[in-house]
């Protein structure tokens, strides 16, 4: 849509702030923008982005959000990517 307005709603997001070792942050990155990747009008598919990353002493901290209705969608992509890894996780975190 080139001359004219686009509104769109903000549904309610879910917000995790998801702590990964060093070694398969940027795969995570990778994979959670793959998983969550939308459609935009103009350009075409495009990955989601992760809403804020930084290193802390007991790994990277990723923050991302996805509407409400992706919750589980989310929960599941946690759980893959832990089993995938071989990385430990508690269900109890997500429920």
């Amino acid at each position: 849509m080139k001359d004219g307005i686009l509104i769109y709603l903000n549904n309610e997001l879910i917000s995790l702030e998801v702590v990964v070792p060093m070694e398969h942050v940027g795969d995570f990155i990778v994979k959670f923008g793959e998983e969550f990747a939308y459609e935009d009008t103009e350009i075409g598919k495009m990955a989601k982005k992760v809403d804020e990353y930084f290193s802390h002493p007991n790994g990277w901290h990723v923050i991302v959000s996805v509407d409400k209705e992706q919750k589980d969608k989310l929960y599941a992509f946690i759980r893959n990517f832990s089993k995938e890894k071989k990385l430990s996780f508690r269900d109890a975190d997500v429920t």
